[in-house]
């Protein structure tokens, strides 16, 4: 949900404009969800995945099993990486306190 709000501000830039503290505050709240749910939430339940489908994969003679487990884990992991990077992005967004402004071009008389 904070990400559809965050986004229908982002569609409408004249409701950035006018409620510039509502949109800093749902901006607020989406990173501080995302990193709870994508990062904290998510990194313990992702090592027991990999943990339990890692032993399947060792213990199992049946290759195509293992072809099917190989994959998992390598999405898993990738999508895993993914999370993280866009979480350094947010880390980063909340750090500096908000959007960057777009600078506007100097006039030439």
């Amino acid at each position: 949900v904070p990400l559809s709000v965050m986004n229908s501000f982002k569609n409408n830039p004249d409701w950035i404009e006018k409620y510039p503290g509502a949109y800093k505050n749902v901006r607020l709240v989406f990173g501080i969800t995302f990193l709870l749910v994508r990062v904290v939430l998510w990194t313990p339940i992702y090592w027991n995945f990999v943990s339990l489908a890692s032993m399947l994969l060792y213990s199992s003679d049946v290759v195509s099993t293992q072809i099917i487990l190989s994959i998992f884990i390598l999405a898993s992991l990738v999508l895993t990486i993914l999370q993280y990077f866009w979480a350094s992005k947010i880390v980063g967004a909340l750090v500096k306190g908000g959007p960057k402004k777009k600078k506007e071009a100097k006039k030439v008389d």
